[in-house]
């Protein structure tokens, strides 16, 4: 943790960073390596987002810090994935986390994002939830500003196609 707080030159920023460090540490970790599926390249991964929170962390709220840690990390876990074993593969996001996402009694816009592939997911909860530029994005991630814009337009195709699904499956009942 000293490489990182010696990156940080405001002891109030220092301070926040220690604090997200040790409470995230070990979820972020444990998201990569559910991923990665080797101890190693997770600790990597880590160390990647940290590296990007600390460019962030005066623009990150207290109540998107998670959501925020948790997509830098899966998203960069699941692009270094497919560097290494299956370039250009889509994978599931229960496949990629290893859980499947919780099912709620109403359908509706939440099931729909959650049905969406894991790179689709943390790059809109970014843009849209969180309202990061793509540049920024682009940064976080470690992809090229052009794939994220293209990531985005079919991220938000997708989710409308996801859309229409549950809309059919209501009309079925």
């Amino acid at each position: 943790m000293l490489i990182y707080l010696s990156m940080i030159e405001d002891e109030r920023r220092q301070t926040r960073f220690a604090s997200i460090y040790h409470q995230y540490k070990n979820l972020m970790l444990h998201a990569a390596f559910t991923i990665l599926k080797n101890q190693n390249d997770a600790e990597d991964i880590v160390h990647e987002a940290f590296v990007v929170t600390i460019d962030y962390l005066d623009r990150l709220p207290e109540e998107t810090t998670r959501a925020f840690l948790l997509a830098v990390t899966e998203s960069r876990a699941i692009n270094l994935w497919r560097r290494q074993n299956h370039f250009g593969e889509q994978i599931p996001y229960e496949e990629a986390v290893g859980y499947s996402t919780p099912q709620t009694e109403g359908i509706g816009l939440s099931e729909a994002i959650a049905r969406l592939p894991a790179d689709y997911r943390s790059i809109l909860l970014l843009r849209f939830h969180m309202g990061y530029t793509t540049r920024e994005i682009a940064k976080m991630t470690g992809k090229k500003e052009g794939t994220v814009t293209r990531t985005i337009t079919r991220a938000k195709d997708r989710l409308a196609k996801e859309l229409d699904k549950i809309q059919k499956e209501l009309n079925s009942i």
